[in-house]
């Protein structure tokens, strides 16, 4: 692979970072005050300079990754912002906008969408075919999902294809609903939908006072063939002492799942990812008692640093499962605490192999992490991504008019190629889709981002990025969807996009800059609209992460 082209007025190729450093003795008095020991200084990857930025751009206004109070109040804020990434296409599902799930197979792909005036949420069915003009070809929704998910989750993380396989996954409840998609990715066939029952104990019990609302997330084995679902509970209380940390799922059969074990019932965790051989789980967890307490009151006030010490991740051998060898033992290798247990990617750099952590948590947490485990027994963080808008001294410009509890911090956070990567994709909620150069493990950089447009006359003042991203080789393109505006096609500058072996790589923008400002879409302009006249901010303790 080659790296990408730098564009003017970015840094040296050599990587080396240019930073903005939090003060030793600040992090250290907030760390003490909080937890009772010190941690490392991080640092903030140089925001993407505006003078840079192309035709038809439209750069942020405030500090990196910020929609400032001004902007909303103005209503600058419902044009987006926008630097080396140029919209191509979006679809509001229905007029329902996006939920915070997306997935893929093929030329298709497939985004919840929240209920609505309907029983439960759905999955809405894109043909992408032709990606300026994405279209919905069906609407997935089964009567056993009515009042599944508790009173938080609904269809909530763990949507997922498999491309080798073929079959989609979508997880309610305690129940997955399997979908052939091999005949036409344009309208799946309902194979199965199996309910594996919740975990023993309170704090699983669907039923009130608790409601738990079951599977909070999980991954498909890369051959399709196991479903590990994560549950850390979501019930009234916010409370999640114990696990299990996942629970496995047999799709050998895909038309008749079986449930093959639980595992980790001594603590919980909330997501992982698979090595590409299935025999490695990387696992987001915490600690039993208080771990995932202290992570759900990091998401909503500042409790960071405790949140830290108590939650990271686990390197797992899973091999017994994937070669399905009789009584089957689930055994870990080694763990980091540290938090970024929301989502794990593992990845490969320069021959050295990287899980790299994404978290929901308040400023000035909130951010990504680099963990270097090619020797998988001594994980090592080499970095950390951080925002300034998620970075001291910024945290009190959090503000919005939305509404959202959840408002600066990272949620997925796929590569341009796992087994090589250049490039890292963000979806930071409010600081919309964030792109970063990654070649440097050691150093990442922010090049490029896109923060979609809600237009004028949309009834909120920015949008809300969460899913997965996809990011298309060939033409720099990337997937990606969004609260307001759905499913959203967006390119990537061509001086910024890898070459790979094999792999034609359009060196040409194949749309122009947009010629005129946004203007709302059916779903913007009903959906969560904005209480007024106050500003909200996001330091709430109410609602789970």
């Amino acid at each position: 692979m080659t790296p990408p082209v730098d564009g003017a007025g970015s840094r040296p190729p050599s990587g080396e970072a240019d930073v903005v450093r939090w003060g030793r003795p600040l992090v250290v008095a907030l760390t003490l005050g909080l937890l009772g020991a010190p941690v490392a200084a991080r640092s903030v990857p140089r925001p993407v300079d505006a003078r840079t930025c192309g035709p038809g751009d439209l750069p942020e206004t405030g500090v990196q990754g910020e929609v400032p109070a001004v902007d909303q109040l103005s209503g600058r804020s419902r044009q987006g912002y926008r630097c080396h990434v140029r919209p191509v296409a979006t679809n509001d599902l229905g007029g329902r906008g996006g939920d915070i799930q997306l997935t893929w197979y093929r030329t298709c792909a497939y985004q919840t969408r929240t209920a609505g005036k309907d029983p439960s949420e759905s999955v809405a069915v894109l043909d992408v075919s032709n990606p300026r003009v994405p279209v919905v070809t069906a609407v997935l929704r089964r009567d056993a999902w009515a009042g599944r998910g508790g009173y938080v989750l609904g269809i909530h993380e763990g949507l997922h294809a498999s491309e080798r396989r073929g079959i989609l996954v979508v997880p309610v409840g305690t129940m997955i609903s399997v979908y052939d998609l091999t005949r036409d990715c344009r309208h799946p066939v309902h194979l199965a939908d199996y309910d594996f029952g919740p975990a023993g104990g309170p704090f699983h019990d669907p039923n009130p006072p608790y409601g738990a609302a079951g599977i909070h997330s999980g991954q498909l084995s890369p051959d399709g063939r196991l479903y590990y679902a994560t549950d850390i509970g979501n019930g009234a209380p916010g409370t999640v002492p114990r696990g299990p940390c996942a629970t496995v799922i047999d799709l050998a059969d895909a038309s008749h799942p079986r449930l093959l074990l639980r595992w980790g019932l001594d603590f919980p965790c909330h997501d992982l990812d698979l090595s590409p051989d299935g025999t490695r789980a990387y696992v987001g967890w915490y600690a039993p008692t208080y771990g995932y307490t202290a992570a759900a009151a990091a998401a909503f006030a500042p409790g960071t640093p405790l949140s830290y010490a108590a939650s990271g991740v686990r390197v797992v051998d899973v091999s017994d499962l994937q070669h399905r060898r009789p009584h089957p033992a689930v055994r870990i290798i080694s763990e980091l605490t540290g938090g970024r247990q929301h989502t794990e990617a593992r990845v490969q750099i320069a021959g050295r192999t990287y899980v790299i952590g994404a978290e929901e948590a308040y400023c000035p947490g909130g951010n990504p992490r680099i963990v270097d485990i090619t020797d998988e027994r001594n994980p090592v963080e080499v970095s950390s991504i951080d925002l300034q808008i998620n970075s001291l001294p910024y945290c009190a410009r959090q503000f919005n008019r939305n509404g959202d509890v959840l408002l600066y911090m990272s949620h997925y956070l796929p590569v341009d190629d796992p087994t090589d990567a250049s490039l890292l994709f963000v979806t930071w909620y409010a600081s919309g889709l964030r792109v970063f150069d990654i070649r440097n493990p050691k150093a990442p950089r922010e090049v490029a981002y896109f923060n979609p447009a809600v237009g004028a006359g949309a009834s909120r003042t920015h949008d809300w990025s969460t899913s997965y991203p996809r990011y298309m080789k060939e033409t720099g393109q990337i997937w990606f969807g969004s609260r307001v505006t759905g499913f959203n096609v967006v390119e990537l500058d061509p001086r910024l996009r890898p070459h790979y072996r094999g792999v034609r790589v359009s060196d040409a923008w194949s749309v122009a800059p947009p010629a005129a400002p946004a203007v709302a879409t059916a779903a913007a302009r009903t959906l969560a609209a904005e209480p007024a006249p106050a500003l909200f901010c996001t330091l709430a303790l109410t609602g789970n992460s």
